[in-house]
């Protein structure tokens, strides 16, 4: 039998939904499957389970959100700039998909199955994006040679986990864009050969 996308895309939006309004573990198959206008036993033609569905959201959307960001950073030129849009592009998509950063941020991190699962490759995989960024930087004399740049790349990630996770729990209390640019200068000042950039 023939799957149709178009169904399975609805089911995806529909468990979505239904994560962030109700959290991960008191969301029901049941009620995804009435929010996307499907059969409770379709759900399950297309994912396995609840966690594959939450699996299957965050590999796509992840897949997704990476793809744009290092295609905003591909067209900059020079390490420091390109680590400023990274952090622009990063705050800019927190904030046009709120409900899928809070499922990400806050309802994934619950799962001890996701949190085993091959999505965590694509956490790994911006981190040495980042890193990369920081080694060019590195070649270019814009960043101090002895950066330990594993480490700094993957606080980097951190800081937009822990500034998203406040910013989600306290209602958007502060403007995601001046917050990238605190993360850039607080990061820049640590990092550069020269401070103030």
């Amino acid at each position: 039998m023939r799957l149709s996308e178009e169904k399975r895309q609805r089911i995806l939006d529909a468990a979505l939904r239904t994560f962030v309004r109700h959290g991960f573990y008191n969301a029901k198959v049941s009620e995804i499957a009435r929010e996307a206008g499907v059969a409770h036993g379709t759900v399950y033609l297309y994912f396995k389970s609840k966690e594959h569905l939450l699996r299957t959201i965050f590999e796509e959307q992840m897949g997704e959100a990476l793809r744009y960001i290092k295609g905003k950073v591909s067209q900059i030129q020079g390490a420091k700039a390109k680590l400023k849009r990274l952090i622009e592009a990063q705050m800019e998509l927190v904030k046009e998909h709120k409900e899928l950063t809070e499922l990400i941020i806050i309802e994934m991190r619950q799962s001890s199955k996701f949190l085993k699962s091959e999505a965590v490759m694509l956490i790994a995989d911006y981190i040495d994006f980042i890193e990369g960024i920081l080694k060019e930087g590195i070649r270019l004399g814009e960043i101090r040679k002895d950066l330990n740049t594993t480490i700094v790349a993957t606080t980097i990630y951190a800081s937009f986990e822990g500034v998203v996770t406040r910013w989600l729990l306290e209602e958007s209390c502060f403007d995601l864009k001046k917050a990238a640019d605190e993360i850039y200068t607080a990061f820049m000042d640590g990092i550069s050969l020269t401070t103030g950039d």
